[in-house]
Formats: structure tokens, sequence, C-alpha cells
């Protein structure tokens, strides 16, 4: 999946937000923030399945081969163990502001 065109989707939507009043800007950030959450879903059904193959390659590297790719696949679940996180912060109603920052796990 192209992440450019939704992302510059967004971005003029969002300048349509900023000219919009009340809650029919909420509504409009919601929506955006809805379709970010949809991307994103995305991304970490298509990282699922990269770790899956990453894993399974592990047992076949030797070296530093094998260090750097489980280096990346532990990178890998960061990335989507916050992701997720943050999609279901979205779908729960919560504020993602409102929780303590991501940095560091």
């Amino acid at each position: 999946m192209v992440a450019g065109s939704p992302t510059r989707s967004i971005a003029s939507k969002l300048r349509f937000r900023a000219q919009q009043h009340g809650d029919e800007a909420q509504a409009v950030v919601r929506w955006i923030t809805g379709e970010l959450a949809d991307i994103a879903e995305a991304a970490i059904r298509d990282a699922a399945v990269v770790l899956c193959n990453a894993k399974r390659a592990v047992g076949a590297a030797s070296g530093p081969r094998k260090g750097r790719l489980q280096q990346a696949i532990n990178h890998l679940d960061t990335m989507v163990g916050r992701t997720a996180r943050v999609v279901a912060q979205f779908y729960l109603g919560s504020s993602i502001w409102d929780r303590r920052p991501l940095v560091g796990g």
C-alpha cells in the first residue's frame, strides 16, 4: 500500500478542517482519524506477515546476519505493538494525548 496519496488526501482534509467551525470540524477530524486508523490496521496486518516470515528465516540465518535479522524483528514487533495500541485507543474513544508517551515502551 502506498501511503502517499492517502496522506495528501488527509492533508487536504485537514486544511479544509481548519476552515470549518465547531461540531462539524470535530466530525471531520474524527473521520480523518478513522481513515488513519484504517491505514494503520492495514499496516499491522502486513507487518504480521513480514514478522512471521522473518521469524522463520532466523532459523536459517547465522552469524551477524542472524543478529541483524533478530534486531529488525524486535524493532518491527515493537512498532506493531505501539501502532496497535494507538489504534485501540482510537476505537475505544480515548485520546492518545491523555496517555503517557509511547517513547520507551
